[in-house]
């Protein structure tokens, strides 16, 4: 059963005034890991903001998770900004083949992997259970186009291990389970 902490009143909190405790259980979502570790421009703010966030996540000694969804769509996006970086005039759908048979793809997915690690490395791992989602109502949620599946999925993850949810994804803005964000529109 999870405490009745000021985080589970509110719902939501601004990531520049909250005070991470070693009793915190964090979910970061993907675009978090992407502003830490993924490709980015220099002086990114966004990457300043969640870097900075994570090392009080660790100097805080928060539990950090991630699942199987988090990782994959960190590593598929990856790939995706290589391959535009390396190939930006390549619109075709073959082209994303071929570079994945080359050895740019080869040094892009081996630093990749690396930053993968360091998730792994910083997180414990969680098991979505996908077999016990109640998988109608999320259908029916992303049918309707109101949601992103993973996002649903994630949510509801977040709901049975009793997290809190770090993103700067907009799409949460109706999500149901504890937030911490630098982004405006979901606070």
């Amino acid at each position: 059963m999870q405490e009745d902490t000021p985080m589970s009143q509110s719902k939501r909190a601004s990531l520049s005034s909250y005070q991470f405790s070693a009793s915190d259980r964090l979910f970061l979502d993907t675009n978090v890991w992407l502003a830490v570790l993924g490709p980015h421009a220099p002086g990114d703010e966004l990457a300043r903001i969640y870097s900075r966030a994570l090392a009080d996540i660790r100097q805080a000694r928060c539990a950090i998770f991630v699942d199987s969804l988090v990782l994959a769509e960190f590593i598929n996006r990856c790939v995706r900004i290589a391959f535009e970086t390396f190939c930006p005039n390549c619109a075709t759908p073959g082209k994303f083949k071929e570079f994945r048979r080359s050895p740019l793809f080869a040094q892009a997915a081996a630093d990749i992997a690396n930053d993968a690690g360091r998730i792994l490395e910083y997180c414990g791992r969680l098991d979505h259970c996908f077999a016990a989602l109640d998988i109608d109502p999320l259908l029916a949620a992303f049918g309707a186009g109101r949601c992103d599946f993973n996002d649903l999925v994630i949510t509801e993850l977040c709901k049975r291990e009793g997290l809190t949810l770090v993103t700067h994804d907009g799409d949460f803005s109706r999500a149901t389970v504890p937030l911490i964000s630098a982004n405006p529109k979901l606070l």
